[in-house]
C-alpha cells in the first residue's frame, strides 16, 4: 500500500510531488518503533533513519531481543541509521536498543551511530532537530 501510495506521490497525483530518492524517516516513541519497521519492511526506500527513544520495531520498551536470521538479512539492506535514546528513560530503556546498535556496528558499510545522553528521560534530546538534520543532510542522495 505504501509503496503505491509513493508511486502516485512521485508523479504529483494527490496535489505534491515527492521525490523518492530523498526520502527519510525520523520518530520518536512509538514513532522511533515505526520508523525501524520502515527500514526493515522497505529496504532501499530511505536514505536514513533516525530513531528517538525506540528500537527494533517489533520490540517494546523493555526488549533485549536478537535478530532472527531473515532479519538479518534484512538489515543487511538497512539505511544509515542514528539511535537518540535518553540513559534514564523510564518507558523505553536504554538497553532496549543496545543489540540494534551492535548489529548496525557489525555491518561496517552501513552508517550509524548511537547517541545516549545521561539524565534524560522519555523525551526528544535537546540536540535531536540538529542531529536528525545533520544525519540527513549527510545522507542525502544527489
Amino acid at each position: 500500500m505504501l509503496i503505491n501510495l509513493w508511486s502516485q506521490l512521485s508523479r504529483g497525483l494527490h496535489g505534491y510531488k515527492l521525490n523518492l530518492n530523498k526520502m527519510h524517516a525520523t520518530g520518536f516513541s512509538s514513532g522511533g518503533f515505526m520508523t525501524s519497521r520502515m527500514g526493515f519492511s522497505y529496504p532501499g526506500m530511505f536514505n536514513s533513519l533516525s530513531i528517538n527513544g525506540g528500537s527494533y520495531y517489533n520490540c517494546d520498551g523493555v526488549c533485549n531481543r536478537y535478530l532472527d536470521e531473515f532479519e538479518k538479512e534484512l538489515i543487511d539492506l538497512h539505511p544509515p541509521t542514528q539511535i537518540l535514546q535518553g540513559a534514564t528513560d523510564p518507558v523505553v530503556l536504554a538497553s532496549s536498543n543496545v543489540d540494534y546498535d551492535r548489529e548496525l556496528n557489525r555491518r561496517d558499510w552501513i552508517p550509524n551511530r548511537r547517541v545516549n545522553r545521561e539524565k534524560v528521560g522519555h523525551r526528544w534530546l535537546d540536540e535531536a532537530p540538529e542531529l536528525i538534520l545533520d544525519w540527513i543532510k549527510r545522507h542525502n542522495k544527489r
